[in-house]
């Protein structure tokens, strides 16, 4: 038997001019990606045979109004589904620091949304404990998907902020070592 190799970090630090990119990949769940695909074979199917019908339709008057709802909400379904997927695959979350700024973007094929916080008001990076996971503050929705927490927690203002949600916490600890020695942040658990 031999000696179990070391975990790789998931995430890639890039020094910049200005200061510093996290890049951290999201973290692919195969069986959702499996049955989420299985999912959108039926779902084209059904979408194809009502398009059909809405497109050609059997009486006079055009598709019913209710077969219309319906294709709308099935399709944003299918195309929600389908941004699930790619996200599990390809979605990646962007952190940057500067000696001003800290941003997080949840990045798909570069779409998403980017929160800026100002540096100043960062207080107590940390790993996240399960009172930070169930802040209702992290409830908000952030583009495709909503943001059940991270392995990384700050405070801002009277709010707590999370990321770094596809990586551990052993490699979340290497990140918080390395951005407060990079930059003024106060690390720690308690309030201060």
């Amino acid at each position: 038997m031999g000696i179990e190799e070391a975990s790789r970090m998931r995430s890639k630090i890039i020094d910049e001019p200005t200061g510093v990119l996290v890049v951290i990949p999201a973290r692919v769940k195969w069986f959702e990606v499996l049955f989420t695909v299985a999912w959108l074979g039926g779902w084209a199917y059904g979408e194809v045979d009502v398009l059909r019908d809405v497109l050609h339709p059997e009486g006079p008057g055009g598709a019913p109004p209710l077969l219309l709802l319906w294709l709308a909400v099935w399709t944003l379904g299918g195309l929600l589904a389908l941004a699930s997927v790619a996200w599990m695959l390809v979605g990646e979350e962007r952190i940057r620091v500067s000696p001003g700024e800290l941003s997080v973007k949840h990045d798909l094929f570069g779409i998403g949304r980017t929160r800026r916080y100002e540096m100043s008001q960062v207080r107590r990076l940390r790993l996240a404990s399960r009172h930070d996971v169930t802040s209702d503050s992290q409830r908000s929705w952030r583009g495709l998907d909503q943001n059940d927490g991270g392995a990384i927690a700050f405070d801002y203002g009277a709010g707590t902020v999370l990321f770094g949600e596809s990586i551990d916490p052993a490699e979340a600890m290497q990140l918080i070592q390395y951005l407060s020695q990079r930059f003024p942040i106060v690390v720690g658990d308690r309030p201060g």
